[in-house]
């Protein structure tokens, strides 16, 4: 099936191409959804409202990138949209102080060296401005100013969250890591 007829199949609502664009895209969509979630069960809760949007939102669709690009963009919304929701009701019950901490991932070299599933452990378990950003950043390839401005933050404070994001990832995989780094 090419990607015009799986559009055109998902648009008329065809149940046989919504299964083929769920198994297509599943696994980019559930990486994205680990990344930015702190638990799995809401990871699969952003995976399901993400193909929901993505169903609602197809016709929106144009063509300008690439299909799987555009996925990526809605999950990746999806994602923020639910920790945005999440920030401000426990910006309601609780006091914002500590919100403003954060803690984030290592470089490059850290990535290869450490073991797939603590990384990503270790990502999950990082404050969620840092989480964010570093994905955002290291991961989603956005710049300072694009994270900036998704976020409703200032450039520097992105850097501030990504420098310290490294330094707590550096900390927690160091046990994992050669000496030489």
């Amino acid at each position: 099936m090419t990607e015009e007829q799986l559009l055109q199949g998902c648009l008329h609502r065809d149940p046989a191409a919504e299964l083929r664009f769920f198994e297509r895209f599943s696994g980019i969509a559930m990486a994205i959804c680990k990344r930015y979630m702190p638990d799995a069960a809401q990871a699969q809760d952003m995976h399901q409202d993400g193909f929901m949007r993505c169903y609602r939102s197809l016709k929106n669709y144009r063509a300008e990138g690439s299909l799987e690009g555009w996925v990526r963009r809605v999950f990746v919304s999806t994602c923020l949209d639910a920790l945005r929701l999440k920030r401000r009701a426990r910006a309601f019950e609780q006091d914002l102080g500590e919100a403003a901490e954060v803690a984030a991932p290592a470089d490059n070299a850290f990535l290869l060296a450490a073991d797939a599933t603590y990384l990503l452990e270790a990502i999950a378990s990082l404050p969620e401005g840092a989480r964010i950003v570093f994905n955002l950043y290291a991961v989603e390839g956005f710049t300072h100013a694009e994270v900036a401005n998704n976020l409703g933050i200032t450039e520097s404070t992105s850097r501030a969250h990504l420098t310290r994001a490294r330094a707590l990832l550096k900390s927690r995989l160091a046990p994992y890591l050669p000496q030489s780094i």
